[in-house]
């Protein structure tokens, strides 16, 4: 396996890392992995990198809280009909 050393990380991702370090009860250096395979996105499956959903929110645009209500109505009416049609 390659090794690769980083130096001068700034404070605020020095403490991000320490944080999932602490949340997945994981090394630092397997929490910097972790870190780096879903900012490259090679784990499928798990959370996007903490930014990413405001960069799409930012190019895509938002949601207003009377369209999220109606999205989430009809969420709700789908999953409730699901219901309905199991045997």
């Amino acid at each position: 396996m390659q090794q690769v050393m980083i130096r001068q990380l700034d404070p605020d991702l020095a403490a991000r890392l320490r944080e999932v370090a602490a949340q997945e009860n994981l090394s630092l250096n397997k929490a910097a992995q972790l870190l780096m395979r879903r900012g490259a996105g090679l784990d499928a499956g798990k959370t996007v990198a903490p930014g990413v959903a405001e960069a799409v929110g930012r190019y895509l645009g938002k949601a207003s809280p009377a369209e999220t209500e109606r999205v989430q109505a009809a969420i709700d009416t789908a999953r409730a009909q699901d219901r309905d049609l199991q045997p």
